[in-house]
């Protein structure tokens, strides 16, 4: 393998995945072979955390609770969000919980479905 780990390659081919979800139909919108063979996994990535900056701003986020909905939206555990952003877990369970209730959420899912929905991007 090249210069990146397995798991920076399995973490940008989930963002990249995921990041299919996020893009509503278009007549005229690239098909996804034709995207495929011109957009990198940082395109995908970018699309998540627009869409998260966006709700975010509509729900009224701190920039760490912002932090945290795009790496949920990427498909992290909490106690990977804790170890990559150097901070303890309850300390990430606080943040999860103040944006739970900021964006009315009860779930990850909805959670999720909400960057999902998100316009502007």
């Amino acid at each position: 393998m090249s210069k990146f780990s397995s798991t920076l390659l399995d973490d940008l081919l989930l963002c990249r995945s995921s990041a299919f979800a996020f893009m509503p139909p278009n007549d005229n919108q690239q098909t996804r072979s034709e995207m495929d063979k011109t957009a990198s996994p940082k395109d995908y990535v970018d699309v998540i955390g627009a869409r998260s900056e966006i709700l975010a701003e509509e729900c009224g986020l701190s920039p760490r609770e912002a932090e945290i909905v795009a790496l949920i939206a990427r498909g992290r555990t909490l106690k990977s969000i804790s170890e990559e952003l150097y901070i303890s877990m309850n300390t990430v369970k606080t943040h999860v919980s103040h944006v739970y209730q900021k964006c009315d959420v009860h779930t990850r899912e909805e959670l999720i479905g909400l960057v999902e929905n998100t316009k502007g991007v």
